[in-house]
């Protein structure tokens, strides 16, 4: 699918550009890899024929149970999507334990990742647990778009908004612009969600000024509909980045539909 393959492409362009600076040598040689960590028991064949088209050693992990540093420091990157919060849960991992492990892992020079699922709600535990000690929150607000010009719809999905409102850095090296969905998935569960992060934090890609961030009906799933205003009332932030010791860790909550 389009969507998948183009989401190893989105990974791609973060897996260097995450690890230590240059300058920095990891105390342990690392392969040039990425650890994909998701709820389902088989790895995503598509975007791993991606990755390694572009010389990326993927390797695939399913749960957070047994999670510890050394097996961390076999990577370059981590990426990890909100629901794996849901699968340590279901585990009985010990989550405040294990978010620590993922910034001890940034600290010392890894690249991490953060991605959200399809239900925003999911695995919330574990966002504030990992995030809230490096200074970010994970916003449940929906963006809508008041320019009926920047919307359109496909044949199967929409509606989708466009921004190129980016900030220089390697992470969006060849970047022109990035596609969002608007629409909802479920009742309640809004397409592209925000954050708010403390000055340690770089916002590298915001909607144009014309997008709004709202707080989404729980029970509703027409994406126009909210029950007031959210935190952002012009140029939502999509996209974050921040040094965290030897490492940097970027914030994308949610599945972005294709870069260009």
């Amino acid at each position: 699918m389009k969507r998948i393959r183009l989401l190893g492409l989105v990974v791609a362009v973060f897996l260097l550009n995450l690890t230590c600076c240059p300058a920095e040598t990891p105390a342990v040689p690392r392969k040039i890899t990425v650890l994909l960590a998701d709820w389902g028991s088989a790895a995503p064949e598509e975007i791993f024929r991606e990755l390694k088209a572009q010389g990326i050693e993927p390797a695939w992990c399913s749960t957070l149970a047994g999670i510890t540093p050394e097996y961390l420091r076999q990577f370059n990157v981590v990426v990890v999507p909100t629901v794996i919060g849901d699968a340590g849960i279901a585990a009985g991992v010990d989550l405040k334990k294990t978010a620590g492990l993922f910034r001890a892992y940034a600290e010392e020079g890894g690249g991490l990742l953060i991605f959200k699922d399809l239900y925003a709600a999911r695995g919330i535990s574990f966002w504030q647990e990992l995030l809230a000690p490096v200074g970010a929150e994970i916003l449940v607000e929906q963006i809508a778009e008041s320019d009926p010009a920047n919307l359109w719809q496909t044949r199967i999905a929409g509606p989708f908004s466009w921004t190129d409102i980016l900030e220089k850095h390697p992470a969006t090296e060849g970047v022109e612009g990035l596609a969002y969905p608007l629409a909802r998935y479920e009742p309640g569960e809004p397409g592209a969600i925000t954050f708010k992060t403390d000055p340690n934090w770089k916002v590298l890609i915001r909607t144009r000024p014309t997008a709004a961030s709202f707080l989404p009906d729980p029970a509703a799933n027409d994406y126009k509909k909210v029950t007031g205003p959210g935190t952002y009332s012009s140029s939502v932030p999509l996209l974050a980045v921040r040094e965290y010791g030897k490492g940097r860790i970027a914030l994308w909550p949610w599945l972005p539909a294709f870069t260009l």
